[in-house]
C-alpha cells in the first residue's frame, strides 16, 4: 500500500527540495561590490565608483538590488556636480521606493517573501531614511541646475514623505505582528524559546541604544538636514509661511543656536543676507549580520558609523566660531532601526520557525516510508537542512553614501572674506556682489543669500564644497 505512493512521495520532495535550493542560492547582493565602492567613493576616486555601481546595475539581471546602487550611484554623480546624471539614476530609485512607500500605506504584502530564503533575496526596499534622501538630493540637483520650480516640488516631496513615514511604520508593525503570531501558532513552544532566548541581544541593543534619550526630539524619523535646507529654500522663494514651519521643526529637533536666529531673522521680516555653511562629516552606519545557524535565524544589526574630523570653525573679520551640530545621521539611523526591530524580530523567528519545521517534516516522512522513497525523503530533510542553513541571512543592504554628523555655520554677507576651517584644512572665500552674474572662483556672492556645501572625506587633503545661491 505504501509502495503505490512512492512515485508521488518522491516528486513532492524533489519539487519542493528543488525549489527550496533555488530560493537558497538565489542572486544576493555582493558585498565585494558594495565594498569597493565605498573604497572608491571615500577615496573621492568618483569616476571608479560610478563604474562600480553601474557594473553592479547590469549584473543584477533580475535588479533586485537595483534602487541601492541608483541611490548609490546618483548620490556620487552629485559629488562629481554631474547633476543631470545624479538626476536620471535617483529618478530611478525614487520611482521603486514610491511604489514601495504606496504598497506599505496600503498595507499591501512584500513582493517575494524570504520565508524559505535569504531576506537578501527579496527586492530591495530601502530605508526610510534613504527614502526621504532621495528626493533631497533631486532637489539639490535641481537647484544647482536653476530649475527652481522642480527644485521646489523635490522639497515638497521630501518634506511630505517624510511626515507620513511614521503612520506607514505602524502598518509595518502590524503585519510582521500578524506573520509572527501565524507561525507561533505552527510550534508555539519554539517561538516562545526564541523570544525567551533573545534576551542576552535585547539587553546588548538596550545598552547601545541608552543615548537615544537625549535625543528624544528626534521623533516621526524627522532629519532635521532636509527640513532646514528645504526650510532656507523656501524662505528665499517666496514661501516665508513654510519656512516657519520647517525651521520651527529643525530648531525643535536639534536646538542649533543659529537656526534660532533664522527663525526671529524671518518673524521680523529682515533683508539681511547671509552664508550658510552645512558641512557633511564622517561615514554614516550600516548593517551587519547576527546569525543563529543552528536554528536558522539571522537579524541585522548596526555597525557604527564613524566620523572624518573633530574641528569645525567659521572665521570671519578675525573673529572663529565653532559649528554647531544640525543633524545626527548616527541617531536617525538608530532610531529607525529601534522602530523596525519588532518587526524584522518577528519576521526572523517566524522565518526560523517554519524552516525548521519543514525540515522536521520532511524527516519524519523519511521515516514512514522505507526504501526508494524513504531515502529520498531523508535525503531532503538533510539537503533542506543545509540548504536553510546556508541561506538564512539578514538583510544588511543599506546606502554607505551618507555622513555620519551634519554641521552649520552661518557668515553675514557684510563680511569681506571668510573660510571654513575643519581641522587642519582650510577653504578660503571672498564676499563680493554678483549682480546677476556667476560668481568667480572663491567668490561668494554678497548680494544673495547662499548655502555652501561642504562634503569631508578620510584624506587629510581633501573637501568637496559646491555654492549655491538662492
Amino acid at each position: 500500500m505504501r509502495e503505490s505512493h512512492l512515485p508521488k512521495l518522491v516528486g513532492l520532495c524533489s519539487v519542493s527540495v528543488a525549489g527550496l535550493i533555488l530560493a537558497g542560492c538565489a542572486h544576493t547582493t555582493s558585498r565585494t561590490e558594495l565594498n569597493q565602492f565605498q573604497h572608491a567613493y571615500y577615496s573621492k576616486n568618483h569616476q571608479r565608483a560610478d563604474q562600480v555601481s553601474k557594473s553592479a546595475l547590469a549584473e543584477d539581471k533580475k535588479q533586485k538590488d537595483a534602487p541601492l546602487w541608483n541611490l548609490e550611484n546618483g548620490v556620487n554623480a552629485f559629488m562629481m556636480d554631474k547633476y543631470k546624471d545624479s538626476l536620471v539614476t535617483l529618478d530611478k530609485a525614487n520611482k521603486t521606493f514610491d511604489t514601495n512607500f504606496k504598497n506599505m500605506e496600503k498595507a499591501v504584502d512584500k513582493v517575494g517573501a524570504a520565508t524559505y530564503g535569504s531576506a537578501m533575496n527579496v527586492p530591495y526596499e530601502g530605508h526610510m531614511y534613504e527614502w526621504v534622501l532621495t528626493n533631497y538630493y533631486m532637489a539639490l540637483d535641481y537647484a544647482f541646475l536653476g530649475d527652481k520650480q522642480d527644485a521646489r516640488v523635490e522639497f515638497n516631496r521630501t518634506i511630505d514623505r517624510e511626515r507620513r513615514i511614521k503612520d506607514v511604520y505602524n502598518k509595518e508593525l502590524a503585519k510582521a505582528e500578524a506573520e509572527f503570531q501565524k507561525a507561533k501558532q505552527k510550534n508555539a513552544s519554539m517561538a516562545n524559546k526564541m523570544v525567551a532566548g533573545m534576551s542576552s541581544l535585547d539587553s546588548e541593543l538596550k545598552s547601545k541604544f541608552s543615548n537615544l534619550e537625549q535625543f528624544s526630539a528626534y521623533n516621526g524619523f524627522v532629519n532635521p538636514l532636509v527640513n532646514y535646507v528645504g526650510g532656507l529654500f523656501f524662505a528665499n522663494n517666496g514661501d516665508k509661511g513654510k519656512a516657519m514651519d520647517e525651521l520651527k521643526e529643525v530648531y525643535g529637533v536639534s536646538h542649533n543656536e543659529i537656526v534660532g536666529e533664522d527663525l526671529k531673522n524671518l518673524m521680523h521680516h529682515s533683508h539681511e543676507k547671509y552664508t550658510w555653511v552645512i558641512v557633511e562629516d564622517g561615514m554614516q552606519p550600516t548593517l551587519q549580520e547576527y546569525k543563529i545557524p543552528s536554528i536558522n535565524f539571522a537579524l541585522p544589526t548596526i555597525q557604527d558609523g564613524r566620523s572624518f574630523h573633530d574641528s569645525f570653525k567659521i572665521v570671519a573679520n578675525g573673529k572663529s566660531e565653532n559649528m554647531g551640530v544640525l543633524s545626527n545621521f548616527a541617531i536617525i539611523f538608530q532610531k529607525e532601526y529601534q522602530a523596525t526591530l519588532p518587526a524584522i524580530k518577528n519576521r526572523a523567528i517566524a522565518s526560523a520557525i517554519l524552516k525548521t519545521g519543514t525540515e522536521a517534516a520532511l524527516k519524519t516522512a523519511g521515516e514512514y516510508a522505507p526504501g526508494y522513497g524513504g531515502l529520498a525523503a531523508s535525503l531532503g530533510g538533510s539537503i533542506l537542512h543545509a540548504t536553510n542553513k546556508a541561506s538564512t541571512a539578514a538583510d544588511t543592504r543599506s546606502s554607505n553614501v551618507f555622513p555620519n554628523t551634519v554641521y552649520l555655520g552661518r557668515v553675514d554677507n557684510k563680511s569681506h572674506k571668510f573660510s571654513i576651517q575643519i581641522d587642519n584644512l582650510h577653504k578660503d572665500f571672498t564676499l563680493a556682489p554678483c549682480n546677476g552674474k556667476a560668481a568667480a572662483p572663491g567668490q561668494i556672492c554678497s548680494d544673495t543669500n547662499n548655502i555652501v556645501f561642504v562634503r569631508t572625506f578620510p584624506s587629510p587633503k581633501e573637501l568637496n564644497v559646491r555654492a549655491l545661491s538662492l
